[in-house]
């Protein structure tokens, strides 16, 4: 579909007939949309979800100039009321971003109020402004090698903070989308070293489910706690990594579906700590399965536009 940058490209999972409000998913820096195949397939069964390849990774075209965060999120804002996806109703939809995808979530959420009704965060960047500058360093352009050891310093970095039981072939289906993404990726050095997450969640009237897997945003993400508000959720995943929503994917729904469809607990520890919780979700499921007439068993289609 055309948007502010170009074509913008997404993947759309449904079921026949949808039961619950729409999902949009930012994926994180710098791959694509890639990332939430698996999890479309699952979370698609009973709703429309839509990922979106952020405007220069993925195959979205490249902005000409860098964009601001509120440019991203405004072009992600396009998509709802693109004419292609006019046949579902994007009136109010429920937001998931993961790492940077989850600052675009939030910008778009105080851009367009009235459309956003839940928030979940995967992994939230609480930076000290000393920190966000040291953290988006890497954003910087890297110089192509003779040798290829800028190929093999990106594949280093995916096998140093693989999640646990993410395989090298798992890896390989992210690997091209990382070389592409990291020759654009600089465009959002500005955008991210200027947001403060901190200082806009105060402006977010929406609840928000933070969910905070082992991986290289875990101890910041584990500071946003004093900032949530009495709806806000955070759920602690120690025994998950980056992959999860591959890995632990109906888990990662079932948390989802009782947050944007229900009620959760405040803060959890999911792995070791809330066994209840997991029960109180199960019960949860269950019950969500059973209005779901079928409609899961018939299987999600998908495509990418």
């Amino acid at each position: 579909m055309d948007g502010p940058f170009g074509q913008i490209h997404l993947r759309v999972a449904y079921p026949e007939t949808p039961l619950y409000r729409p999902m949009i998913c930012f994926h994180m820096s710098p791959v694509s949309s890639q990332m939430f195949e698996t999890w479309i397939t699952e979370i698609g069964r009973d709703r429309v979800v839509i990922a979106i390849d952020t405007p220069g990774f993925g195959c979205s075209d490249v902005p000409d100039a860098p964009p601001t965060m509120a440019d991203y999120a405004k072009a992600m804002g396009d998509v709802l009321d693109a004419p292609e996806l006019n046949d579902f109703d994007l009136t109010t939809v429920d937001l998931l971003g993961y790492h940077t995808g989850g600052r675009i979530a939030v910008q778009l959420t105080l851009q367009r109020p009235e459309a956003i009704t839940h928030i979940i965060l995967v992994g939230a960047g609480m930076y000290s402004p000393t920190d966000q500058k040291k953290h988006y360093e890497s954003f910087s352009r890297d110089e192509t090698q003779e040798d290829g050891s800028h190929l093999t310093a990106v594949w280093n970095s995916m096998l140093r903070w693989r999640g646990p039981h993410r395989t090298l072939n798992d890896l390989m289906k992210t690997y091209p989308d990382m070389i592409r993404g990291k020759e654009n990726q600089h465009l959002m050095y500005g955008a991210n070293t200027e947001f403060s997450l901190a200082d806009h969640l105060k402006d977010i009237g929406q609840p928000i489910l933070v969910l905070n897997p082992r991986d290289d945003l875990w101890a910041y993400t584990a500071l946003i706690e004093p900032f949530l508000k009495e709806s806000d959720r955070l759920i602690t995943l120690p025994g998950w990594g980056i992959g999860f929503l591959d890995y632990h994917t109906v888990e990662a729904a079932e948390m989802v579906r009782a947050f944007v469809d229900g009620t959760v607990r405040r803060h959890s520890n999911w792995n070791n700590q809330r066994p209840d919780l997991k029960e109180d979700l199960a019960h949860l499921v269950q019950d969500i399965k059973r209005r779901i007439c079928g409609i899961a068993s018939a299987g999600s289609p998908w495509f990418c536009v």
